[in-house]
């Protein structure tokens, strides 16, 4: 059966980006018009006919269409099931692509299938599926980049297997594809403006305060004054920020984690600062964790002080204070420092 022509397939592509049918835009908005509806044929097959393979056939278009739509649809929910990684998450334009003209698409299937035992390429050739290129935006949180990532942010690209029997759910088959050597720089919220803060710091301050209250910590003017079960429980409760990999503690991640918190150190990486090297570590999780009061945040930037008072119907209940760190060249390691906190 002959695969996609490129005709066919820059057509509907045109079509996608000028709006006449759904599926090039990020997958979460819908057009004024109104989602594209799926031809009722599609539900009488789940096999393309190769005579329909005409680039003026407009339901060929729409299957085109409602395929570059799932896939993005699908690749947005992904990145959204991992959102402690990242600030801002963002799909934008998809695309089906086609392996007899894209070579770099052809590579993929094919090593993919000889190294995995697969067949995406004899199903994409037969029609029982779509191989469609996801385009995206993504910045990572801080603490992601602290621990360290795979693929870089900023724009990204990802290739989606997409099969024509919508029953049969998506798959991506690569890693990220990225021509973009520019830094990605997250956009600056009202919150974080208003503390002359930029988005990392202000990001790390609502982190920080968020576990400080989980583990019930109030007054101190470093981790020294903390009990041995306020320590475990701040690792546990930061840890969510950085994702399950710190869970269990050993002492050079828990040394990592303080050092970031409460120091403008930049040997977080490696140091025992905090714990030495044979500390026996914590096996505390977010599940021991006492409940945590409702407060109500309100921040200020105090001639370079940040105080976080957290109220309780109304009535302050705690405040910390952090002074501003604004990084080295790396940017993103830009933070708030706690410098304690007390009862109020």
């Amino acid at each position: 059966m002959s695969a996609i022509s490129r005709r066919a397939a820059g057509l509907a592509a045109v079509l996608l980006c000028a709006g006449v049918l759904a599926g090039c835009a990020a997958p979460a908005s819908e057009s004024a018009a109104g989602p594209t509806p799926e031809p009722e044929s599609l539900a009488a097959s789940t096999t393309l006919d190769a005579n329909r393979r005409e680039p003026i056939d407009p339901e060929y278009l729409t299957q085109l269409a409602v395929a570059a739509e799932r896939a993005a649809n699908y690749w947005q929910t992904v990145l959204d099931e991992n959102t402690i990684r990242y600030i801002t998450t963002r799909v934008g334009m998809s695309g089906v692509v086609d392996p007899a003209d894209d070579e770099e698409a052809a590579d993929l299937l094919d090593n993919t299938d000889a190294g995995s035992g697969t067949d995406y390429r004899t199903k994409i050739d037969d029609g029982e599926a779509f191989l469609v290129k996801v385009s995206f935006y993504v910045v990572y949180s801080p603490e992601a980049d602290y621990g360290g990532t795979q693929y870089p942010d900023g724009t990204n690209s990802i290739y989606v297997f997409t099969p024509v029997d919508d029953a049969r759910p998506c798959e991506a088959i690569s890693g990220w594809y990225s021509t973009d050597s520019t830094a990605a720089i997250p956009e600056l919220s009202d919150e974080a403006r208003e503390l002359n803060l930029n988005e990392w710091q202000h990001t790390m301050l609502v982190h920080q305060c968020r576990a400080l209250a989980a583990a019930g910590i109030t007054d101190f003017a470093a981790p020294a004054d903390w009990t041995e079960e306020q320590t475990a429980y701040y690792l546990a409760a930061r840890s969510r920020d950085y994702g399950p990999n710190l869970l269990g503690f050993t002492a050079e991640q828990a040394n990592r984690l303080l050092t970031i918190d409460f120091t403008a150190e930049d040997d977080w990486s490696s140091n025992a600062r905090f714990f030495a090297i044979d500390w026996p570590g914590t096996t505390a999780t977010a599940d021991d964790l006492p409940e945590t009061p409702a407060y109500t945040w309100a921040y200020a930037n105090n001639n370079g002080t940040i105080t976080a008072t957290g109220s309780v119907d109304g009535t302050p209940a705690v405040q910390y204070t952090f002074s501003i760190y604004n990084g080295s060249d790396l940017k993103w390691d830009a933070r708030t420092v706690c410098t304690g906190g007390k009862s109020l």
